[in-house]
């Protein structure tokens, strides 16, 4: 199911490790004291624009039943053929990385409609993140402005990318990452193997994300990578070649599997034990002449890169994946003088 179909799938609730979010959600619907605006935000993989689509159809379904959209009414119907004329998803263009001062101009101008049904208008703010100044301060406007009819729901992994003042007009929603056994009994019974579940640690505990990888095939990329990563600790490979790959990944899987790695090369080695998981065995052979200071100052140096690519979406993808190449491509010297 690709997102689009997630997002138009009327009959999807909300996960179970939301429900306290949800609940809260529901008790401002039936108490009729909804925010304006909501800022749902949480990290990759627990569900953050579900969450808001879900939202979306309760608030716009003509007959909830039990605090879910109903799935059969014309509301929900037009949700799901995606003609809702109530709402309004605001996000990137194709091939684009930001959202732009026109797009939220049109937006604006759908606030000011007047809803053709007699319930509210919509608006989700997808990767909330994604927008320029000049967009954020267009939004801005109508968030100091907004209409009675118009609930706000804006979607972010990175809240520390959202300007202060569109978060202070904003409902918080803060989505946390579900206990393990309840994140391993959702995996389960959506029908993946023990053994993919032990996904579950590289993903942050984040079971969407855990999913999206089996189905993307995750496991087959990351062990290209592992072995490009030895590749370059044996010298066998340079870091600007390794780096022209890197760019086609996605940057935030790229940098948790970096992360992962170094993480499993530093147990490995504080333990004494060959206690690399499987999947870094390898690595860490190639690993096996450096020492665990070097390790810990990469990974210091590999958090500062994570934190500086959450923090700013603008970073060149080319010259971001170069540096991190090179940083690895610079520990086989030191393997070989040790």
């Amino acid at each position: 199911m690709t997102a689009d179909e997630r997002f138009h799938d009327t009959a999807m609730p909300p996960f179970p490790w939301q429900q306290p979010a949800w609940q809260r959600l529901c008790e401002q619907f039936h108490a009729s004291r909804l925010p304006h605006a909501f800022l749902v935000h949480g990290v990759p993989g627990v569900g953050a624009l579900e969450y808001a689509a879900a939202a979306a159809r309760y608030l716009l379904c003509h007959a909830p039943l039990e605090d879910v959209a109903c799935g059969r009414c014309r509301g929900c119907s037009l949700l799901k053929a995606g003609s809702h004329p109530d709402i309004f998803r605001l996000r990137a263009e194709e091939d684009a990385t930001q959202i732009k001062v026109d797009q939220v101009r049109e937006c604006v101008e759908f606030v000011a409609r007047t809803a053709h049904f007699d319930l509210r208008k919509v608006v989700i703010v997808e990767h909330a993140d994604a927008m320029n100044i000049n967009a954020s301060n267009a939004l801005l406007k109508s968030l100091e402005e907004p209409g009675a009819d118009t609930v706000f729901i804006l979607v972010t992994q990175r809240l520390s990318a959202i300007l202060p003042t569109i978060r202070s007009r904003c409902q918080s929603v803060a989505l946390q990452v579900p206990p393990l056994d309840e994140a391993q009994r959702w995996l389960q019974e959506q029908g993946l193997d023990q053994d993919k579940q032990g996904l579950l640690a590289q993903a942050g505990g984040a079971p969407l994300l855990v999913r999206q990888w089996v189905q993307d095939d995750f496991p087959a990329r990351q062990a290209t990578l592992f072995e490009q990563l030895s590749h370059l600790l044996e010298g066998r490979v340079e870091g600007l070649r390794v780096a022209q790959d890197w760019q086609k990944q996605s940057m935030d899987e790229l940098l948790q599997n970096l992360l992962f790695a170094l993480d499993a090369l530093i147990r490995d080695k504080l333990s004494h034990a060959g206690t690399a998981p499987p999947e870094t065995r390898a690595l860490a052979q190639s690993a096996s002449g450096l020492s665990v200071q070097l390790l810990f100052k990469l990974r210091d140096r590999l958090v500062v890169k994570m934190q500086q690519w959450r923090r700013n979406s603008n970073l060149n993808p080319a010259m971001f994946t170069e540096e991190l190449a090179l940083d690895w491509q610079a520990l086989s010297r030191r393997s070989a003088r040790a």
